[in-house]
């Protein structure tokens, strides 16, 4: 079972799910909740539940984990956006809101999402999803614990997310169609390779494999951050080469590291200017490969250029295997 949020871009939760969002009740808690799906839930689920925490709530709460969200008898495989106040077909429990740290509100007005708000520093929050063979006899406001007691009685226990798979349940375990489609992204890019003659169909085949994504939107976004990344590198890393080969050539080699660490600077600022900070990361390995590893190659602007082409093509042969239709995307 996979579930997947549009509210989380690179591990980050939007501002608009939390305490830098716009929306709010009477006693300020955050309410816009975030959306999520479900994809290859178990063939006997009935309904889901959820439950949205923060451990890392331990030492200002004084010894609990943070309770975000409680939802069950969540009978369909997509929540979208603010559905905790929009929605009326499933129940929902207490958040931590209703404790004395989180100012003792009511059970009725805790018994939403209540969104991120860390008062000490950067959080990691979790949301683990469950299915179940049954929907739970819970009513508005209920407690974590009942959920979990009530859930435990069935025969379709509570199975958090990420840990259900069909080994577990008696089936042999699959391999899902987004693996396929890297491992014939891999191969033709090898393929390619072939046909091109550079002995050299390394970078083409991890550009292929970053940017095999679950989604082809995630796919394209994760494609030209990456192809950017690589163009800005190898620039930056042919250009050093080029001043050394025709204008200056650094003698002592720890002297020659200690500037390419120092240039190490001005990449990393300028990929914030140009708002690629998602990119800055792969810049600075292009960048070092194109200088460390191959300055005594014969042709570094060769080198430079045809490692911008392997990532191109790497990128462009996933996005088109993506498009490629698949029953499972595991």
């Amino acid at each position: 079972m996979f579930v997947t949020s549009k509210g989380i871009i690179d591990g980050v939760i939007g501002d608009r799910f939390g305490g830098h969002g716009t929306q709010f009740n009477d006693h300020g808690m955050p309410t816009y909740s975030l959306p999520f799906k479900i994809e290859e839930a178990p063939e006997r689920t009935v309904s889901f539940a959820l439950v949205l925490e923060d451990k890392d709530a331990y030492p200002v709460t004084g010894g609990f984990a943070w309770i975000h969200w409680l939802a069950a008898n969540i009978t369909r495989t997509e929540l979208h956006e603010n559905e905790s106040q929009t929605a009326t077909d499933f129940v929902q429990g207490s958040n931590s809101w209703t404790s004395m740290q989180g100012g003792s509100q009511s059970r009725a007005q805790s018994s939403f999402y209540g969104g991120m708000m860390p008062p000490d520093r950067d959080h990691i929050y979790e949301l683990h999803v469950y299915a179940l063979d049954c929907t739970l006899d819970l009513a508005p406001g209920f407690l974590l614990k009942a959920a979990s007691r009530d859930g435990r009685s069935h025969s379709g226990q509570l199975h958090p997310q990420g840990q259900l798979s069909e080994n577990m349940m008696g089936f042999p375990v699959r391999v899902g169609g987004r693996i396929w489609k890297t491992v014939i992204a891999v191969f033709l890019c090898f393929v390619l390779d072939t046909i091109r003659k550079t002995g050299v169909p390394f970078y083409a085949a991890i550009a292929a494999i970053l940017c095999m994504q679950r989604s082809q939107q995630d796919s394209i976004w994760q494609a030209k951050n990456r192809e950017i990344a690589t163009i800005i590198g190898g620039i930056w890393g042919m250009l050093f080469l080029l001043f050394e080969r025709y204008v200056f050539s650094i003698p002592v080699e720890v002297l020659r590291y200690a500037v390419l660490s120092l240039l190490l600077i001005p990449i990393i600022k300028f990929s914030v200017w140009i708002g690629q900070e998602k990119g800055t990361f792969l810049m600075c390995v292009v960048f070092l490969c194109v200088t460390v590893t191959h300055q005594a190659d014969a042709s570094p602007v060769s080198f430079a250029l045809n490692r911008i082409l392997d990532t191109t093509i790497g990128i462009i042969t996933a996005l088109v295997v993506n498009m490629i239709p698949w029953g499972s995307e595991a």
